[in-house]
């Protein structure tokens, strides 16, 4: 099974919107508008998933976690915007639903569908920003193995079994070491009923990215807690729209479930081949930006 080193760019991004409309037909009332993925032994997705469900285990996490928070590791400093058009270079090739749609197109079309809506500005800018740790793959550092499977894709939790009845490709989860476990192969694994979702150590990508470089912020992140709980687990499908992991749900959780759902649907459903005028939008979305994150705007990556 290949673990091959992939460039950040269209490779990267190409299996990252697979990922995207493979959950848009599955979870969407009109599926004839998205394209089917049968689970082929040679389905790209199926690969994909079989290798991420392999190597995500909770030892892999504990030693993705330290390399993050390593105080020799390489940080990139970039403002929000800037992270946002380097990103630009993120190309779907593939995507029949968003033709050549790059990763600053999908986000600006998000943020904007959420702002000609009504929703908050907290929630606005969440949507702007979302899928910003997907510069993980640009950093360096070993912040990544080098491949996807640790940068994209549907997330879960480790340290506890599988939950293959509300996961993506049931059957795909037999070369993680950790299901035969004799701790995080049982219901609970490490943790306890109630524990809260925030207690759970989820597989390692770019939501968690996103998630641990805006908490490192403290004090000059602004969004509330059920925005960066919209960052951590916007690609946690197993929660969020199959219903799963709910023993261990506490208090304020059922606040960022709500959240996540309704943010979902504009994740998902928003993409155009129509693109969003940057320059035209770029004044209203920094000021955005400013209000939630603090100082220069600066962030060390």
């Amino acid at each position: 099974m290949s673990t091959a080193i992939l460039p950040p760019g269209p490779a990267l991004e190409a299996i990252s919107d697979e990922i995207d409309a493979h959950n848009s037909e599955k979870y969407s009332l009109s599926p004839s508008r998205f394209r089917l993925y049968p689970p082929t032994p040679t389905s790209p997705l199926l690969q994909f998933y079989t290798l991420q469900h392999t190597l995500q285990t909770y030892a892999y996490n504990l030693a993705a976690r330290a390399r993050f928070h390593s105080p020799t590791r390489p940080r990139p400093r970039h403002t929000i915007w800037s992270a946002l058009l380097l990103l630009s270079s993120l190309v779907d090739a593939s995507d029949p639903d968003a033709a050549a749609l790059s990763q600053l197109q999908h986000s600006l079309q998000t943020a904007e569908a959420l702002r000609r809506d009504g929703h908050p500005r907290w929630m606005q800018l969440v949507g702007l920003i979302h899928d910003l740790g997907k510069l993980m793959a640009f950093v360096g550092g070993g912040v990544t193995q080098g491949g996807q499977w640790d940068v994209v894709g549907d997330t879960f939790p480790v340290g506890c079994a599988f939950r293959e009845e509300v996961l993506v490709y049931p059957g795909t989860w037999g070369g993680n070491p950790d299901g035969a476990d004799a701790v995080y192969g049982t219901r609970l694994g490490l943790y306890e009923e109630g524990c809260g979702m925030g207690g759970l150590v989820m597989s390692w990508g770019h939501d968690e990215f996103l998630y641990q470089v805006l908490k490192g912020l403290g004090g000059r992140c602004r969004l509330p807690g059920v925005g960066l709980g919209m960052v951590r687990f916007h690609s946690f499908y197993g929660w969020h729209r199959e219903g799963g992991y709910g023993e261990f749900m506490a208090e304020g959780d059922e606040e960022v479930l709500e959240a996540v759902r309704v943010f979902n649907k504009y994740d998902l459903y928003t993409k155009r081949d129509e693109e969003v005028d940057v320059e035209g939008v770029r004044a209203y979305w920094e000021g955005v930006i400013g209000e939630f994150i603090e100082g220069d705007g600066v962030i060390e990556w």
